[in-house]
């Protein structure tokens, strides 16, 4: 009978040993509160501003689908070769913001801050450092600690943050990486527009000069051979060349369409970004949170007081 009350009867001692001590861990997690909120105020401030943008270009008009060949093309852009997650564009977005060749972009961009009137991004990041490898570790920084970026697959809305110590720079910096983005689409989607353009009027002039042939071609058959009902020869002769005259002239007409389709799409410049919320200055801190780190520490205080009893504590008593 008493193995079977002895773990009720080790239960019940530590119990009541912690109970005997609870005081200890009133103050043990007091003192872990405090010790915290101390150390909150030894930490930088810091504040986080955000901007929310919607790829105008992957909503098809009316139907709210997402096309994802534009932001595809905008990753190969930016260097990137694969798709994280596998064939899904949802988050390209962000891992464009996260490349190095978009991030080069900006570093030399310059933003306002608090009690200046513009600073550039590489000296907020870097100051006063001049190394071999200042853009890689500028690059570096940026992503890890300043600027984020996430996807809502539900909505299609990309929500792009900065946390930084100056709330005014924060703003200017979610704010110029959403113009970026949308500018560095542009130049891409116009730099291919003119590829296709020069291509296309190449091809033109060849098109056009072998659809001159096939004229001179067809008439001085004709002129030479007047009649050619009595020839079946002559017939066919005839039927070839008039065919070949109207596949010149339909490519001819295909071709000199695309070339004035291409020539407005290099004149073109839509916004590829539609921007829902302007990244404003943000005024309540995004950290450090002192509740949190407070609560935190009256929990670590007092599991460590309970950890001290029970080492202390002889279970049976003895």
């Amino acid at each position: 009978m008493a193995i079977e009350t002895e773990p009720n009867t080790v239960v019940g001692l530590l119990a009541a040993r912690i109970w005997a001590r609870k005081w200890s861990f009133v103050v043990a997690a007091l003192i872990g509160g405090v010790v915290l909120f101390a150390v909150s105020f030894l930490m930088p401030v810091r504040y986080r501003a955000q901007t929310r943008v919607i790829p105008a270009s992957l909503v098809s008009e009316g139907s709210g689908v997402p096309i994802p060949g534009s932001i595809m093309n905008l990753a190969q852009s930016a260097g990137l070769t694969s798709v994280p997650g596998g064939s899904d564009p949802s988050n390209l977005i962000p891992e464009i913001i996260k490349s190095a060749d978009f991030t080069s972009r900006i570093l030399a961009t310059r933003f306002l801050a608090t009690g200046s009137d513009s600073v550039a991004l590489i000296d907020v990041l870097l100051p006063e450092t001049a190394t071999d490898h200042r853009v890689a570790e500028a690059h570096r920084t940026l992503v890890e600690t300043v600027l984020g970026s996430t996807y809502d697959v539900n909505s299609g809305v990309t929500t792009i943050s900065a946390v930084h110590a100056d709330p005014v720079f924060a703003a200017a910096l979610v704010n110029g990486v959403a113009g970026e983005l949308d500018a560095f689409h542009l130049e891409m989607q116009t730099s291919q527009a003119r590829y296709e353009s020069v291509f296309i009027s190449e091809r033109l002039d060849e098109v056009e000069s072998a659809l001159e042939r096939a004229e001179n071609t067809l008439r001085d058959f004709r002129e030479e051979n007047r009649t050619i009902a009595t020839s079946p020869q002559l017939m066919l002769e005839s039927g070839r060349l008039e065919r070949e005259l109207a596949l010149q002239q339909d490519l001819f007409i295909t071709l000199k369409t695309q070339e004035e389709l291409a020539r407005i799409q290099v004149l073109k410049s839509v916004p590829n970004l539609r921007i829902l919320e302007k990244g404003s200055v943000p005024y309540r801190k995004h950290s450090p949170r002192r509740g949190i780190m407070v609560l935190a520490g009256m929990l670590i205080g007092a599991a460590a007081a309970m950890g001290w009893v029970l080492l202390r504590s002889d279970p049976r008593g003895s």
